[in-house]
C-alpha cells in the first residue's frame, strides 16, 4: 500500500511538471503563430512568382544554403462519410450493395483498448 501511495505522489508530480511545461510549449506557439503566418504569405508570393514565371526547377541559393520550389499532392483522409458515399458512387448508387460493403469494413476495423489516468484539479 505504502508503494501504490508512492506511486500516485510521483505521478501527480510528473503531472505537474507536465502542465508547467504544456503552458511553456503554449506560449512559444503563440509567438511562433505570427512567424508562421508571414512565412505562408511569403511562400504564397514566391511560389507563384516561380510559376508565372516558370522557375519552378530553379534553386534559389542564400547565404547558407538554398530554397527549391516543391511541389505536393496531398489527398483526403477516408472518412466512414467519404467511404460510404465512394462505395455508392462505385455500386450504381446500389444503396444495399454499399451498405453490406460499408458495413464490413467498418465492422472489421482493428481495434485497440488501452487505459489511461485522468487527473482533475480542484
Amino acid at each position: 500500500m505504502e508503494e501504490f501511495k508512492s506511486d500516485v505522489q510521483k505521478w501527480i508530480a510528473l503531472d505537474n511538471h507536465i502542465l508547467k511545461l504544456g503552458n511553456k510549449i503554449k506560449e512559444i506557439q503563440e509567438q511562433s503563430k505570427s512567424y508562421k503566418e508571414n512565412k505562408e504569405i511569403l511562400t504564397n508570393r514566391i511560389t507563384n512568382f516561380m510559376r508565372e514565371n516558370k522557375i519552378e526547377e530553379n534553386i534559389i541559393t542564400t547565404s547558407d544554403g538554398s530554397i527549391k520550389f516543391h511541389e505536393t499532392v496531398s489527398h483526403g483522409s477516408i472518412t466512414l462519410k467519404f467511404l460510404k458515399t465512394a462505395l455508392l458512387q462505385y455500386f450504381n448508387n446500389d444503396e444495399e450493395t454499399a451498405t453490406k460493403v460499408f458495413d464490413f469494413i467498418k465492422n472489421n476495423r482493428s481495434s485497440k483498448t488501452s487505459f489511461d489516468l485522468f487527473r482533475k484539479i480542484n
